[in-house]
């Protein structure tokens, strides 16, 4: 039988994602949080003239005395001026520079570099620690958002075959915009979100934090509570501003049996789905879950669902390693990977 094995971090370790990388700062007593939204200056209208962006400050490094989380300009010196939380967040769908000879299209820039710091810099979801025995690996990335970790992996595996879900709608042309902005083949996308059944859900779309956006969101009443508590009620009512939107739902098994049957290994399932993670497993039929040989999710604890989703990878014979990614210890987060040879039955 598969073992469970859980690994907490005491430091900020490398592969703090989405949820967990919160632009905000408890303090020692966690009682309170410790931020400033400070006013970026980019020319967002011509990339041309992104010579000189304003950087996020990796958090594992802007985290090391746990007091202080600041936005800082590319010269390290800090813009004491503040503007609101949905200036700062949204500048519509534009071209950003992430580093050195990589831009993207996103519609929330302060998100947008934290997602590109966890993907490419701090190699959340594993990263290089994955070893994919194919150079054509099978990848399939559920939450896709605006398409980084797809960008990453086909720059690591240049001939993977990717299919990509994202849901909302902004983001999901976003991610289009990117994959035809770097000439990438080999990826098609769903404009989907991943379920146990074929239905028409509710998504709840966050535009100042667009990373967060949800099927669950209750899911995020503790985060806004947490921000609302630090920051103050107006700043986490900005934040969490949201609009609702009708998205279809359906299972993963469907695109493989209908679209991908030619399939006979899929070397990666990734899961940053906000909530819905153990909908997302209920998708896979018996039949798909043998061709699965690496699963790796991002989860949030706080509704207890993290020995649920460890039991189901168990039962269908991955070796199952869970590690606590520090950050906001309230919110609970996980990495989730498992793995399982092919000789394991599932």
């Amino acid at each position: 039988m598969a073992g469970i094995t859980i690994l907490v971090m005491e430091a900020i370790p490398a592969v703090m994602c989405r949820a967990s990388s919160l632009l905000f700062l408890f303090s020692s007593q966690k009682k309170s949080i410790v931020g400033q939204v400070l006013k970026r200056k980019p020319s967002p209208e011509s990339f041309g003239e992104l010579n000189s962006p304003i950087l996020l400050t990796p958090l594992s490094k802007i985290l090391q005395d746990s007091k202080t989380a600041l936005f800082l300009g590319s010269s390290g010196e800090i813009d004491t001026e503040t503007e609101s939380v949905t200036d700062v967040a949204i500048m519509g769908l534009h071209l950003m520079e992430m580093a050195e000879g990589f831009v993207c299209y996103a519609s929330g820039e302060v998100e947008a570099r934290n997602v590109y710091t966890e993907i490419f810099e701090n190699h959340c979801y594993g990263g290089p620690e994955l070893h994919l025995s194919s150079e054509a690996p099978f990848i399939i990335d559920a939450g896709a958002h605006i398409g980084l970790f797809s960008l990453y992996m086909k720059q690591e595996y240049p001939l993977a075959k990717i299919i990509a879900f994202e849901p909302a709608p902004e983001t999901s042309d976003a991610l289009h915009k990117n994959l035809d902005l770097h000439n990438v083949s080999g990826v098609v996308t769903y404009p989907y979100g991943l379920g146990s059944k074929a239905s028409t859900e509710t998504l709840t779309y966050y535009p100042a934090a667009h990373a967060n956006t949800t099927f669950v969101p209750k899911e995020k009443e503790l985060m806004k509570k947490l921000i609302a508590e630090g920051l103050g009620q107006d700043f986490a009512n900005e934040l969490f501003d949201n609009v609702e939107i009708p998205v279809p739902i359906n299972r993963l098994s469907h695109f493989l049996d209908r679209y991908h049957s030619d399939v006979v290994e899929i070397d990666l399932l990734k899961i940053d789905v906000e909530g819905m993670e153990l909908d997302v497993l209920g998708g896979v039929d018996d039949t798909h879950w043998p061709l699965v040989r690496n699963v790796v999710l991002e989860v949030s604890d706080v509704s207890g669902v993290l020995s649920k989703i460890e039991q189901v990878l168990q039962a269908k014979g991955f070796t199952v390693t869970s590690v606590h990614q520090g950050g906001v210890e309230e919110l609970k987060m996980y990495l989730v990977m498992g793995h399982r040879d092919p000789d394991v039955p599932s």
